[in-house]
């Protein structure tokens, strides 16, 4: 696949995060998809993106993700995002606050045929953090 294809993939693949759609989300996802930060005792593989997936969805439901910058190269897509959302369900064990939060993201993943195989994730997890509780 071509470097623009590969970006369209990635593309897919926040929209499926943005409008809940867990079906796009399996159609660009590799059934041995390998999350490179999973949580502890998250399972491998599709199951494992369902349940983060569902976990991110129930705590802040609605949110959106930004995409700000997309740079390629061959099989890999590094993408600059933005998380924006209000914490309404219950996350990492906080009860919900109603807060407004928001990070910076950045995530790696390989695409190999139009499906992603790989993914890694760096954010600002202490801002997040100290916003989900209030600095506390």
């Amino acid at each position: 696949m071509t470097v623009e294809a590969n970006k369209e993939v990635i593309r897919r693949y926040f929209e499926s995060w943005n409008t809940n759609d867990i079906e796009m989300l399996d159609s660009i996802l590799s059934a041995s998809v390998v999350d490179h930060t999973a949580n502890p005792g998250q399972p491998a593989g599709r199951a494992g993106f369902h349940e983060f997936y569902r976990s991110w969805h129930t705590a802040f439901p609605g949110f959106r993700a930004e995409i700000e910058d997309t740079i390629a190269e061959g099989s890999r897509v590094a993408t600059r995002w933005t998380f924006r959302g209000r914490h309404l369900g219950v996350y990492n064990g906080i009860a919900p606050t109603g807060r407004d939060v928001s990070f910076g993201a950045v995530s790696i993943e390989y695409v190999t045929d139009g499906l992603i195989t790989d993914e890694w994730f760096i954010g600002d997890t202490h801002e997040f953090m100290q916003q989900l509780t209030g600095g506390e």
